[in-house]
């Protein structure tokens, strides 16, 4: 993994941070659906995953 910061000024470094940051929320997105199937409910997901729960 490249350590690229939010203020790059490298055009290829900000396209490296977007496929970072993607791969990130699909983790996420992957491990909700594994844990939902599961039966587990939002608020054991969000305890699980350490995020705070929607309002």
């Amino acid at each position: 993994m490249s350590s690229v910061t939010m203020n790059s000024p490298n055009p290829r470094g900000k396209i490296e941070l977007f496929e970072l940051k993607y791969e990130y929320l699909e983790w996420y997105r992957n491990k909700v659906l594994e844990l939902s199937s599961q039966g587990h409910n939002q608020l054991e997901i969000s305890r699980t995953l350490q995020i705070s729960q929607p309002s």
